[in-house]
């Protein structure tokens, strides 16, 4: 594994669509503002929703989402930032701990992976290339919400879905060479670094994601590119027909795309216009 200058990956920035606040306001955030649009073909690998077996599906009512919450931030002596959620009997709480918290949380309960497609389908949506969190968040505020489904991770390809994708990778990385690319926010600050760029094979990425995956991954011949970040509940792949194909087909829940497919949290007037 061997560690660049970040420098060196600022061919991505020149080759994606610059993002211009008009444009965005007008067409929404696309695959070519985080992907360069030069490949033959892209595809979006969708994180998976999670099933708590503990529970029932029974709906029910979530009066607080969407609802704003005061926050609080305060630099340490160290200089990091301390998130504060304010309450409203004046108390505070520690955002970073409480999210710790959750994770804790999930991590024991019975979970299994369910796709896009069958909840989209069991809940009265159309399942297609734009849609969203955002459309299940709409679906759930008019029917109640599921006791027993949990949204699929924001921001990060979990680490199962990872593995098998390296292996759809393999055939098609010449050299068995690529680099991974994080900057932040979209990073894992691997050893205190807010941006890194390295070198390794297939193998060692592995290694470098203890966990789960973020930020940029690309051949070394720049024949593909693998992107997610913070926002982002799928995964974006670009490459050769050959190689979106081979991801298509797989058993990972994919839909191909376009360089110009929307994936901002708006994008989804497809199920805006169905008539329920």
């Amino acid at each position: 594994m061997e560690r660049l200058p970040v420098s060196e990956a600022q061919w991505i920035k020149e080759n994606t669509k610059p993002w211009i606040i008009e444009d965005l306001k007008k067409n929404g955030s696309t695959v070519q503002h985080v992907v360069p649009g030069f490949y033959q073909s892209y595809a979006k690998l969708f994180h998976p929703f999670e099933i708590n077996f503990e529970q029932t599906d029974k709906l029910e009512p979530n009066p607080d989402y969407g609802t704003p919450i005061p926050i609080h931030l305060t630099r340490t002596n160290d200089g990091d930032f301390i998130a504060t959620e304010i309450k409203e009997d004046g108390s505070t709480l520690d955002l970073y701990e409480e999210y710790k918290k959750r994770v804790e949380r999930r991590a024991q309960m019975k979970l299994v992976y369910t796709s896009w497609q069958s909840v989209a389908l069991k809940y009265g949506l159309h399942f297609h290339e734009e849609i969203n969190q955002s459309s299940f968040s709409a679906r759930f505020r008019e029917i109640g919400w599921p006791r027993n489904l949990l949204f699929p991770r924001e921001g990060y390809l979990v680490r199962p879905l990872l593995l098998q994708l390296l292996l759809l990778l393999k055939e098609h990385t010449p050299g068995n060479e690529v680099y991974i690319y994080q900057l932040v926010p979209n990073s894992i600050m691997k050893e205190g670094r807010i941006d890194d760029l390295v070198k390794c094979s297939l193998e060692e990425v592995t290694e470098y994601f203890p966990k789960d995956f973020i930020g940029y991954m690309y051949a070394a011949n720049r024949s593909w590119m693998v992107y997610t970040d913070t926002d982002l509940y799928f995964t974006l792949v670009g490459g050769s027909k050959a190689l979106i194909e081979t991801v298509i087909n797989s058993s990972l829940e994919v839909l191909p795309c376009l360089p110009t497919t929307r994936i901002d949290h708006d994008s989804d007037h497809i199920n805006k216009r169905i008539d329920r």
